[in-house]
């Protein structure tokens, strides 16, 4: 082997190992871990609830004694759907037994009633004093708004969730 052949590869190993040794080296540090955010608790059983919904309503009976004394009946009875609102607060003791505590808004509801008297009346004529017997009907028509809130006080037994 020649002088420049020594050389050459003498240079090739010299710049073959010389590269850096990477496998000692350590990773960068791992990012800071987030700090935990901090945990209010207000109370473990106590819930709030909402409800929102539409009633629907009906007449069942109507009852005046002057119109039954009388001899009259209610025919026409109709009474308006509502709308209502509701919140609450409760506590949850355990898995099965809650109370809670509510109150509710219904909207206003419009109703009408109307009755009917048929009586048979006798009438005198002015001018000559003939009686005359006639048959007379009379009706009534009542209307008005109705508008209610309601307040409970509720127990739960839960049977299972």
């Amino acid at each position: 082997m020649g002088t420049f052949q020594r050389i050459a590869l003498a240079g090739l190993v010299a710049v073959a190992t010389s590269a850096p040794a990477l496998a000692a080296d350590l990773l960068p540090p791992p990012p800071m871990a987030p700090v935990p955010v901090p945990v209010v608790e207000v109370g473990s059983g106590w819930y709030l609830r909402g409800d929102v919904g539409v009633g629907s309503q009906e007449i069942d009976k109507i009852d005046g004694l002057d119109v039954v004394k009388d001899g009259g009946s209610f025919w026409r009875k109709s009474l308006a759907d509502t709308a209502f609102v509701g919140v609450g607060v409760g506590y949850q003791f355990n898995n099965f037994l809650r109370f809670d505590v509510t109150g509710e808004y219904r909207t206003s509801a419009k109703f009408d009633v109307s009755d009917k008297f048929v009586y048979n009346t006798t009438f005198y004529t002015i001018p000559d004093g003939i009686p005359y017997d006639g048959i007379k009907q009379l009706t009534n028509l009542y209307t008005g708004d109705l508008q209610t809130s309601v307040f409970l006080a509720n127990a739960y037994f839960d049977l299972g969730t």
